[in-house]
């Protein structure tokens, strides 16, 4: 197989995984403090699910455009406290498969391991930019326009985030 077509592909496999991850990260909160359902999406809600897969009260639907972000929606309440921590688990989360990718280039040296981690690498602190920067997101952002970043979320939640 072509070079850059495996590499293509293996940035197609790894994109949703990413984004997975990331958005895990903010399910964690939810599901640990209430005893609502949460669900994970991954790929924008307008666009038709692929597949879903159901673990006790998480819910994880894998959507036709897995490559166009993701969301976390929870229906139980949070204190000022667990919000911000859940709002924060997704960048921690992709702050994690960062740290993990490095681990990976430093102690294995096969070229498969080091091309794989490289692009987990790059999705992981692309995404953890992408985030953390506070902004709304712009109108080109199909699926995404008008909402704000997990970063933009966390400087409103930080004042009020005292442990109830």
């Amino acid at each position: 197989m072509d070079d850059s077509l495996t590499v293509r592909l293996l940035y197609l496999l790894a994109l949703p995984l990413v984004t997975l991850g990331h958005e895990l990260g903010h399910a964690a909160v939810p599901l640990l403090r209430t005893r609502e359902p949460v669900t994970v999406d991954v790929g924008p809600d307008f666009s038709r699910p692929l597949f879903q897969v159901r673990a006790g009260r998480l819910t994880v639907v894998m959507r036709r455009l897995f490559f166009w972000g993701g969301l976390c929606i929870w229906e139980g309440r949070l204190t000022p406290h667990q919000h911000f921590w859940a709002t924060a688990g997704g960048p921690l989360a992709s702050l994690l498969m960062l740290g993990l990718g490095a681990v990976a280039l430093v102690g294995i040296r096969t070229e498969t391991v080091w091309l794989v981690a490289q692009i987990f690498m790059i999705l992981s602190f692309g995404q953890l930019v992408i985030t953390l920067w506070p902004m709304r997101y712009p109108t080109w952002l199909l699926g995404y326009a008008h909402r704000e970043s997990d970063g933009a979320w966390l400087l409103r939640l930080w004042p009020r985030r005292r442990p109830a």
